[in-house]
């Protein structure tokens, strides 16, 4: 599964189990501005969103797959779904960043 990462515009390890890892970024996900989720599947640890565009942030199609990297380990890759021109890169990553954020936030508050 190590070519997943590759493709993925960002990606982080989070040291929890999938599921777990799952629920995670789905509660954060629910409570970021700017952010709806389109769908979520938790079979294939899938979760597709959207960013409005902001004055921070450019809007963008978001693909998140959660992949187990052993017992205790998540990896977590987002795919950007939104061709960007080389202007928003920066703005992208912002999104990536606040994203990866919100989800070790919610991991730090999720009981062990």
């Amino acid at each position: 599964m190590a070519g997943e990462e590759k493709g993925a515009a960002h990606s982080f390890r989070v040291g929890c189990p999938v599921d777990m890892a799952y629920r995670a970024c789905a509660a954060a996900l629910a409570s970021v501005p700017n952010v709806s989720i389109h769908a979520a599947d938790e079979a294939s640890h899938t979760i597709i969103i959207s960013v409005r565009a902001s004055l921070w942030t450019r809007g963008e199609d978001i693909r998140l797959v959660l992949i187990p990297a052993g017992e205790a380990e998540t990896l977590v890759c987002i795919y950007s779904e939104t061709q960007s021109k080389a202007t928003g890169k920066a703005k992208n990553r912002r999104n990536y960043e606040d994203l990866e954020c919100a989800v070790r936030w919610q991991l730090s508050r999720s009981p062990g």
